[in-house]
């Protein structure tokens, strides 16, 4: 038996790990559309009595459909904001506090806020929401795109890591990763200077966008730097051959 043959031929596992990604992007595109229609369930119009409570989370804000037997309206929306805790007055938390005497916690001094989803404000949430969704669906659907193209940049390179492709295509993934980065920080501030406006807050619009993106852009940055630099000397050494 020779130990150094390849068990699968290289061309052979090449095209099942492209084929294996090529299924994942299939799998988060289908698993994105049953999530939307999720979402439409939860946002849609249509009212009925049945006591029923349907929920949605995007990055930032989940939101809830609730269903009311006794009620002349039997339908509400209301979105919970995540990215914003709400802080009591002092009277309040007083209060709070003295309730709580003698347990080792103290509860109900913070909490997420909710909204109720009216006609005037209906237009934001649902822009936000969608905003919100396929920006977390479009993420994962690119990374899996630029993997795809990765290895096959690698294949027509005869598994080559010091090419220039290779090097260019890191740096533009670094700088989808940043537009990423930058897009979350505007998502953040839209809400924020949405509630800012219409509920009288003092929220800091800036924020959102994830450390760790930039964290990763920066390995990126540093890794197309090298590959395309080592392609270089191996351009070189293959001249002076």
């Amino acid at each position: 038996m020779d130990l150094t043959k390849n068990i699968i031929p290289e061309e052979k596992f090449n095209n099942l790990i492209l084929a294996l990604f090529t299924l994942i992007s299939v799998f988060i595109f289908w698993n994105g559309y049953n999530e939307y229609n999720d979402l439409s369930k939860v946002l849609n119009i249509e009212s009925t009595s049945k006591l029923e409570r349907l929920e949605f989370d995007t990055k930032y804000l989940k939101v809830s459909k609730a269903y009311l037997e006794d009620a002349s309206n039997p339908k509400i929306n209301y979105v919970t904001v995540l990215a914003l805790e709400s802080t009591p007055t002092d009277v309040t938390e007083e209060k709070v506090l003295e309730s709580n005497f003698g347990f080792s916690k103290m509860t109900g001094l913070i909490s997420h806020p909710s909204f109720l989803i009216n006609d005037e404000s209906e237009s934001f949430w649902k822009s936000q929401i969608y905003l919100e969704f396929f920006y977390g669906f479009g993420s994962m659907l690119i990374l899996c795109v630029f993997l795809i193209a990765l290895l096959r940049i690698n294949e027509k390179k005869q598994n080559r890591i010091f090419s220039k492709e290779i090097g260019k295509t890191f740096n533009y993934f670094t700088a989808l990763l940043l537009l990423s980065f930058f897009l979350d920080m505007l998502i953040y501030g839209r809400l924020m200077i949405f509630l800012n406006e219409t509920y009288y807050l003092g929220e800091s619009i800036t924020g959102g966008g994830s450390q760790l993106k930039l964290f990763i852009a920066a390995i990126f940055i540093f890794l197309g730097n090298v590959i395309q630099r080592g392609n270089t000397l191996q351009e070189e050494q293959d001249l002076t051959i």
